[in-house]
């Protein structure tokens, strides 16, 4: 069985992709993507408008990363062995390897010294 963190998925009327869906997805949990990520993209025109929104889903409904890990997101939801009160910590590592733009995630280095997997 696979387990995706933000697997998209189109809008039965087509008014969105699963492609669209994936990028609104991480938008409501990280923020907008920065700027200097998206001039370099190959593909940001057919996704987003001059200001960074996304063309064809302008609403977002924003989330946090520790909600995701403490609901029903099956993609994202703690581990029932994990603690409640490991929840924000956790959190802090999966931002560390999620950041929007590949430039400023942290290294495999950095993240093994990440007090999660040290603590």
């Amino acid at each position: 069985m696979r387990h995706y963190s933000f697997p998209g998925k189109a809008a039965p009327s087509g008014a969105w992709s699963a492609d669209e869906d994936r990028l609104a997805q991480l938008m409501e949990v990280f923020g907008p993507f920065p700027k200097s990520l998206l001039e370099r993209g190959t593909r940001t025109e057919r996704f987003f408008d001059k200001n960074g929104g996304l063309l064809r889903i302008p609403r977002l409904h924003p989330a946090s990363l520790e909600s995701l890990i403490d609901g029903a997101h099956d993609g994202l939801r703690r581990p029932e062995d994990m603690p409640k009160n490991e929840v924000p910590i956790f959190a802090d590592f999966l931002r560390g390897m999620l950041t929007l733009d590949p430039a400023n995630r942290k290294s495999a280095a950095e993240m093994l010294e990440h007090e999660w997997l040290n603590s």
